[in-house]
């Protein structure tokens, strides 16, 4: 597996934040759409890159998928994603007040990167998931046991206990918290996250996650379709070279489960 330094990365279960794909999209000029009022209607063209000489059918079909899967975060009602010849999409959203975040969400160009993971994890995760082939500390495993049985989850049953074994925590709370407490990284120009993300939770316990992450703060309280969001729940602010990702549970074939 490849390694890339300088990140530190949070695992946790419920947030899931990175979408890859093979085919890199490039963005043709925004325009309004005539019978969209107020909203945007995107042309997306799939090209080549590298060793990929052309673009198939089944890479449109993916990324159409991909596309449709950043669309139901925004929370745009009625988009309409289509295609256009044999290598172009088009992406039409209705009543998105802010363009520019649905540009952002939906056509930024999805990247895959590989990461040394365990020497990466950080504070309790490393303690217990850090150190493959070796017995976590029972003193870290019932502390990590007592925050699952906290955030109403049991962390006995069978997939549970495989995020708990591997360090997770039950909460997409838990784990920003976590990650808000890392120092910045100067050094972190290339990093996958090179700038701070923002991320906005309910003040009741569990804490569930309301918006997020972002890279501005005032984004956190209203979606690019103009729908304000409740200004009294709590901001946590994850710096630059801290990444904060999802692990499903798998069961006995290897196929995750939701």
């Amino acid at each position: 597996m490849g390694r890339r330094r300088r990140h530190l990365f949070v695992l946790l279960f419920v947030l899931g934040l990175v979408a890859v794909s093979g085919l890199v999209i490039a963005t043709k000029p925004t325009k309004l759409g005539l019978d969209l009022k107020g909203g945007v209607e995107l042309i997306y063209q799939g090209q080549p890159t590298g060793q990929v000489k052309e673009v198939t059918t089944d890479d449109i079909d993916r990324a159409i998928e991909i596309i449709r899967e950043r669309i139901d975060t925004l929370g745009v009602s009625e988009p309409e994603v289509s295609r256009l010849g044999t290598t172009e999409i088009s992406v039409a959203l209705p009543d998105v007040k802010d363009p520019q975040r649905a540009i952002d969400v939906v056509g930024t160009t999805a990247q895959m990167y590989f990461y040394d993971w365990e020497p990466n994890l950080i504070g309790i995760e490393r303690t217990i998931g850090g150190h493959p082939g070796q017995q976590p500390p029972a003193g870290a495993v019932q502390k990590l046991d007592e925050t699952w049985r906290k955030a109403h989850r049991n962390p006995s049953t069978t997939l549970n206990r495989q995020l708990v074994l591997s360090g997770a925590f039950p909460t997409a709370y838990e784990a920003a918290l976590l990650a808000s407490t890392q120092k910045p990284d100067p050094n972190c120009t290339s990093c996958s996250e090179s700038q701070p993300r923002f991320y906005l939770f309910k003040k009741a316990e569990p804490h569930d996650l309301i918006a997020g992450p972002e890279k501005s703060k005032k984004d956190l309280y209203l979606t690019p379709t103009g729908k304000k969001l409740p200004h009294n729940g709590i901001v946590v602010e994850v710096p630059p070279g801290t990444t904060v990702v999802s692990e499903q549970p798998s069961d006995s074939s290897g196929k995750q489960v939701p």
